[in-house]
């Protein structure tokens, strides 16, 4: 859902509903970056104005929302034909910090901020499979497109990494690590999602920075710069 959560009756349930996970916390190398990363700017933008209470609020309100959300998409779900033929998709736009950080919104390449999901099943739910398929957005994108054509027809070419933009940044992850370059192509930070979901170390301040694959990453940013440069 997007802002505004105001959740109206009757999903705006009590607190008690929900088990809601606290935010995760302000790693402190976010202030050794430099003041042109978008993540520090968010940091300094948002520092101190909003109350631990303030953030819980937010955060079950959103789950309200995401109530509310879910009574609406029941009510698809009852107007479709019960067959194997119905295909049911739905992929999210991004996330939201909600207090991760002690921040509000997006704005920075934090995974609270970018993860999407994609919801992709059958209407009808075999024995054999009887929950709905959650998948990371690329690999979701990876298995539908594969799925859409046959290898003689097309061929379809999946790059190891997966790369977004935002302003100046540019991310790129193989789902593992993930590295943030600048407009430069100068690194700014790196996390390892596997080991460190919350993005607590940054992977190129440690005492073995050759941990990570940087000049892989790099070499792939690179790549997709230049080759995004002679589209038309």
């Amino acid at each position: 859902p997007h802002e505004p959560w105001d959740t109206p009756d009757p999903w705006n349930f009590t607190h008690q509903e929900y088990q809601i996970p606290p935010p995760t916390p302000c790693p402190g190398w976010v202030y050794s970056q430099p003041n042109h990363s978008e993540y520090f700017l968010r940091q300094h933008e948002w520092d101190h104005k909003l109350s631990h209470n303030d953030f819980s609020e937010v955060r079950f309100d959103y789950a309200n929302h995401m109530a509310l959300l879910d009574s609406q998409f029941g009510r698809l779900l009852d107007a479709l034909p019960n067959n194997d033929q119905t295909v049911i998709t739905v992929v999210s736009d991004h996330g939201e910090l909600l207090g991760d950080s002690n921040l509000l919104y997006k704005g920075c390449f934090l995974e609270g901020a970018i993860q999407s999901l994609a919801f992709h099943s059958s209407f009808t739910l075999s024995p054999n499979n009887p929950q709905p398929a959650i998948l990371g957005l690329t690999e979701f994108l990876h298995s539908v497109c594969s799925s859409l054509v046959s290898s003689s027809e097309i061929h379809i070419d999946f790059n190891h990494f997966a790369f977004s933009e935002f302003g100046s940044e540019l991310l790129i992850t193989d789902g593992n690590y993930k590295l943030i370059v600048d407009y430069a192509n100068n690194p700014l930070w790196a996390t390892s999602l596997i080991a460190d979901p919350s993005e607590q170390i940054n992977q190129l301040e440690t005492d073995d920075p050759s941990s990570f694959p940087l000049a892989e990453f790099l070499s792939a940013a690179s790549a997709h710069r230049s080759s995004c440069a002679k589209r038309p």
